[in-house]
């Protein structure tokens, strides 16, 4: 089998004149303030790697790293705040490929240590820059003297690992993947930030949700017809009437899984305005949403039974099940530099009691201000020997066990988490011991809880992040959703303990 190398991208030549254009949303300088660490700090340090490594020379090509190396933001791709564009690292330059129409005055001031390239530069800059590393290369007299080019190739596409040598590659995961996930005090007070504004949002939507219910009901049982709520109307509206409100928001971070009844089921569900279903009362609900702050990224996911009915005893113990999961994990501590895969167990094993699983990872990464999924921690059952990333401080790592029936319900609990260091009366290993300290802030339904199957420390851990809910939600609360204040009290009191 042999590879003929296509000089033009098909896909162009399919499209023709009927092609749409390539985005060009004007560059968001991400500030120091809430960067915490200057662009040009980041590049010095991606250099001493590529020196511990031998290399003169860094291909970027993932898009949230760029964003994060230069600390811009943008809206090149919907629901991620990137820019599309390419960079090499070199040890005395740092080229940025980018449509030059995307550059404004600021960002060219903000961006004044790096040489501005077209982006349709990038292949022949790089064929040009690597041949003349060979060139230094072959008049090296000592094998120690060569230097390496390094690229990522896993995420790089065909054209930019044919362009290095293969003797001359240092193929490995990218230094700012690992650099990006350790997020400094800055960027995460930001986020418990975001996460507040975001929890007055979705909270203030469940207490509107609640009274439309209410409505609905009221409306059956008087014979009147109130306009219908669906899947699709929920989303919007919580998209444009709570979260769009607050204070720095851009944009979701993906687009709203509403799924009520069996849609609940679909993990990754969207519903479509044409076939969405209607939100009827004493039914299931699963919201699984996020937004894009200018300090933060959120990603929460909520199940709740709407209506004035008791919920089933078997979705009350599969929820109950789950939460046990998620307080399992959260209140976990391990020492840094575990893996999510010997975490993952406490999120399933009250489920595996029973039977019972669910067929997705328990966490993923979330950036700052970035793509809701990063890498390279997760929380997963399905193992990458070699490859696999500990936990360690300042990654944010989501929670989020489930279980879901065919054709009948779906169940998450998902919050934003953030690995911190934690005390312990021993230091086995001289290592650091860390947990998972959550961040996301929204009631869970205390009617979906079996009581009698949570320990006294679950108890404990419900009640203090209810009371941390309460607390956190109420200032802002009063000033931007009063009319939910009464709901935010209601649904934070403590269980019995």
């Amino acid at each position: 089998m042999s590879f003929l190398f296509y000089s033009r991208n098909p896909i162009d030549e399919v499209w023709g004149d009927d092609q749409p254009p390539t985005p060009c949303e004007p560059i968001l300088i991400h500030p120091q303030s809430k960067a915490g660490v200057s662009s040009q700090d980041k590049v010095n340090k991606v250099r001493d790697r590529m020196d511990d490594m031998t290399c003169d020379l860094l291909v970027v090509t993932q898009l949230d790293e760029i964003a994060w190396l230069l600390n811009v933001r943008g809206a090149d791709i919907a629901f991620n705040p990137v820019v599309i564009s390419y960079v090499l690292v070199l040890q005395d330059e740092v080229m940025f490929f980018v449509d030059e129409g995307k550059l404004h005055e600021e960002a060219r001031e903000h961006l004044n240590f790096v040489t501005i390239h077209p982006y349709e530069d990038f292949f022949p800059v790089l064929d040009q820059v690597v041949d003349e590393i060979m060139k230094k290369n072959g008049e090296c007299e000592h094998e120690e003297d060569v230097r390496l080019v390094w690229a990522d190739d896993v995420t790089i596409n065909w054209r930019v690992g044919n362009a290095i040598p293969r003797e001359f590659a240092y193929f490995a995961p990218s230094p700012i993947q690992l650099m990006k996930s350790l997020k400094n005090e800055t960027e995460v007070e930001g986020i418990r930030q975001a996460h507040i504004r975001d929890g007055v949002a979705l909270t203030a939507f469940f207490a509107w949700l609640e009274d439309e219910i209410l409505k609905l009901t009221l409306d059956v049982d008087s014979g009147d017809h109130l306009p219908p709520l669906t899947e699709c109307s929920i989303a919007d509206t919580l998209e444009h009437n709570f979260r769009g409100r607050m204070e720095g928001f851009v944009s979701l971070s993906f687009d709203t899984i509403a799924g009520i009844g069996p849609n609940g089921a679909v993990i990754h569900y969207k519903a479509q305005e044409d076939t969405c279903s209607p939100i009827t009362p004493n039914s299931l609900l699963l919201i699984d949403s996020g937004g894009q702050y200018v300090d933060g990224t959120t990603d929460i996911t909520r199940t709740v039974f709407i209506g004035d009915e008791s919920p089933p005893p078997h979705i009350i113990e599969c929820f109950t099940r789950v939460l046990k999961g998620h307080i399992s994990l959260a209140r976990a501590t391990f020492p840094e530099g575990t893996l999510g895969t010997q975490l993952d167990l406490l999120a399933r094993k009250d489920l595996w009691d029973v039977g019972l699983d669910f067929n997705h990872g328990t966490g993923h990464g979330v950036g700052a201000f970035l793509n809701v999924h990063e890498g390279p921690q997760r929380i997963t059952f399905r193992s990458c020997p070699g490859i696999e990333v500990g936990l360690y401080p300042g990654m944010v790592t989501s929670n989020e066990p489930g279980y879901y029936e065919d054709g009948e319900f779906g169940i998450r609990i998902e919050n934003v988490t953030v690995c911190e260091e934690v005390p312990t009366t021993n230091n086995f290993g001289g290592k650091k011991y860390c947990s998972l300290n959550t961040v996301s802030l929204c009631p869970i339904q205390r009617s979906l809880i079996d009581v009698s199957m949570l320990t006294f420390e679950e108890k404990g851990w419900l009640n203090s992040y209810h009371q941390a809910v309460r607390d956190l939600l109420s200032p802002l609360m009063k000033t931007q959703f009063p009319e939910a204040l009464d709901y935010l009290i209601k649904t934070t009191e403590p269980i019995d303990s």
